[in-house]
């Protein structure tokens, strides 16, 4: 039977230091995605009352049932449009549920993870795609792996400046996205600390930290602020050579 672990609203007592007690049955509701009631329950300490799909990762879905082909869609690289043609559903809906899909993914990132053992070698670099608009909308994604699991320790997106040649069309286009979005912001550099950040609080324990990555200067200044100089060791490897197997840089590339 489902006992529920805390009361899931912040501002209770019993969110943060539950007591198995304090929760008390009130009812069952039914839902036409599932085939059995669902329990509900009430708080003895903020009196609200909640149910145990309260704690599910399809809380408050309209279509759970599409939660798991709507991964294994973007997984294979299916994009948002193509997905929402396959399972009839709008972009607009597909999208948030990718987004919630991400959140619930990236809690249980943080939460089954724990401190890496020694020997254990990172290896950074970062990938550039865009939102929406190639030529205006460019976006850096700074990804963190450790070198022989591929275990991905770290990614995310971060707004960048366009840059390249300017032509006069796409001149203009840039002055209609930042009347109407304001100027991009170059992201990039913090998005890069905050990545490997989350590399350090695996390794705050061990006395030799090696890093990977390609010649781009701003990661040794930042390789070393986050990392320490007396512990980190930095290899780099040019960008320009052939990402063969034989490339250092070949598990995260």
């Amino acid at each position: 039977m489902f006992k529920p672990p805390r009361c899931p609203y912040r501002s209770c007592g019993m969110h943060l230091e539950p007591d198995a007690s304090a929760f008390r049955p009130h009812g069952h509701y039914i839902a036409r995605c599932r085939p059995h009631p669902i329990p509900r329950f009430r708080c003895s300490a903020c009196r609200r009352t909640f149910s145990r799909q309260t704690f599910r990762a399809d809380f408050r879905d309209h279509r759970p049932d599409l939660n798991t082909r709507l991964f294994q869609s973007l997984a294979s690289g299916v994009g948002l449009r193509q997905s929402s043609r396959n399972l009839g559903l709008s972009r607009r809906c597909c999208e948030l549920k990718f987004r919630k899909i991400a959140r619930h993914l990236r809690r249980l990132n943080l939460n089954m993870r724990g401190p890496l053992p020694d020997g254990s070698s990172f290896q950074f670099d970062e990938l550039e795609t865009f939102e929406g608009r190639r030529n205006t909308r460019p976006l850096s994604v700074p990804v963190l792996i450790e070198r022989d699991s591929r275990f991905v320790v770290w990614a995310e997106s971060a707004t960048i400046r366009p840059r390249g040649k300017m032509t006069e069309a796409r001149r203009r286009a840039l002055e209609r996205d930042e009347k109407r979005l304001g100027r991009r912001r170059d992201q990039s550099r913090s998005r890069v600390l905050r990545t490997l950040q989350r590399g350090a609080e695996l390794t705050s324990k061990l006395g030799r930290v090696v890093l990977e990555t390609d010649k781009k200067t701003a990661y040794a200044a930042l390789a070393k602020q986050v990392f320490g100089s007396m512990r980190l060791v930095h290899r780099t490897t040019s960008s320009r050579l052939p990402r063969t197997i034989e490339n250092p840089l070949f598990a995260i590339n």
